[in-house]
C-alpha cells in the first residue's frame, strides 16, 4: 500500500519511542520523513533507508540515533534536505571512495546539517564538490 508522502510530515515532536527497523524500506513511495525532536527514538540508522529513493527530505535531527551514518544514503538522489544534528553519531563521513556510495553522491542535497554529533576524522574533501551544498 502507498502511503501519500505528507503522512509523516507531521511525526516530529510526537515523544515516538523505539528504533527504525529495516522494514522501512517498504516506504518505498515516501518523500518526506520528519522524525526529528522524538528524544526516545535512537539505536542505529539502518542502511536499509538508502533504499528509500523518492526522499527529498530527511530530517532525523535532535533524536538518540547512534553509530555510524549508512552509506546508503549516497544511494538517495532526490535527496535536498538531510539533517542529522543532534543525534550520538559516530565514525568517519562515508563517502564513495570509501564504502562505494556516501554522502558525497548527495548531489541534489541543499542542506547537509550533521553538527552535535561524536564524529572522528576531518570532513573529507569530496563532500566539498557537492556543488549543490548551500549549508554544511
Amino acid at each position: 500500500m502507498a502511503l501519500p508522502s505528507n503522512v509523516f510530515r507531521k511525526l516530529f515532536n510526537m515523544g515516538i519511542e523505539g528504533t527504525l527497523g529495516s522494514d522501512i524500506q517498504s516506504l518505498s513511495e515516501l518523500e518526506q520523513l520528519d522524525l526529528s525532536y522524538n528524544r526516545n527514538l535512537g539505536g542505529p540508522l539502518p542502511q536499509s533507508i538508502g533504499n528509500l529513493k523518492q526522499l527529498v527530505v530527511l530530517s532525523l535531527n535532535s533524536n538518540q540515533f547512534a553509530g555510524e551514518i549508512p552509506a546508503s544514503l549516497g544511494r538517495l538522489s532526490n535527496l535536498t534536505w538531510l539533517d542529522l544534528a543532534g543525534n550520538q553519531l559516530t565514525g568517519r563521513l562515508p563517502t564513495s571512495s570509501d564504502e562505494g556510495s556516501g554522502l558525497d553522491q548527495l548531489l541534489n542535497t541543499l542542506h547537509l546539517l550533521l553538527d552535535h554529533n561524536n564524529f572522528t576524522g576531518e570532513i573529507p574533501e569530496s563532500i566539498g564538490l557537492v556543488r549543490s551544498l548551500e549549508i554544511l
